[in-house]
């Protein structure tokens, strides 16, 4: 629940007549809150850089918003321009909200003790990110939805492998995390 709460934030922070963004950092959470035009949006992306103060921990400097590649980038999002081609909202502007985790500890998975011991031992290597759009969902994009992630330690090629995985908040009451749908 807190998670979805941090997302239904991102997507209802307050933004003044003259604000078309607003950011929110702490150290292991940041929020981004965008004002966009669905009838001439552009695609949009948010990206993670190395903090120059500390790196194991979200700075207002470590968060950047543009045109990616884009050196140096450790965790990035990028929103097709093709988000609103099938939906279409009531508002003349909608708001989008993403929200980065500098870590996953609020991602633990909600496992039964009779199946924890067949749950393979896991961790999540790089930052958490998620976007969502006010009052929509979305299926079938003609492009996809863009993520990178650097992982924040060396895999070993030997005795481990890297997964693209994303956390499914419908999976029938419990929240794991997901490979599907992932390239």
């Amino acid at each position: 629940r807190f998670l979805q709460a941090l997302d239904k934030v991102a997507t209802n922070l307050p933004l003044s007549d003259e604000e078309s963004s607003r950011r929110l950092v702490a150290p292991s959470v940041a929020i981004q809150s965008n004002r966009v035009d669905p009838g001439s949006f552009p695609g949009m992306s948010l990206a993670v850089k190395s903090s120059t103060a500390d790196p194991n921990k979200l700075t207002p400097d470590s968060m950047v918003s543009g045109k990616l590649p884009m050196a140096g980038v450790q965790t990035s999002i990028t929103l097709p321009e093709v988000m609103f081609e099938k939906e279409s909202p009531s508002e003349r502007t909608v708001k989008i909200g993403f929200v980065i985790y500098q870590n996953d500890k609020f991602f633990q998975p909600v496992i039964p003790d009779e199946e924890e011991s067949e749950q393979e031992l896991a961790s999540v290597m790089s930052r958490v990110i998620s976007s969502s759009v006010q009052d929509m969902k979305f299926n079938n994009l003609s492009k996809p939805v863009e993520l990178v992630f650097e992982p924040a330690i060396e895999v070993d090629e030997e005795s481990g492998k890297s997964v693209c995985v994303f956390w499914d908040f419908s999976a029938m009451g419990k929240n794991f995390w997901f490979s599907r749908y992932c390239k």
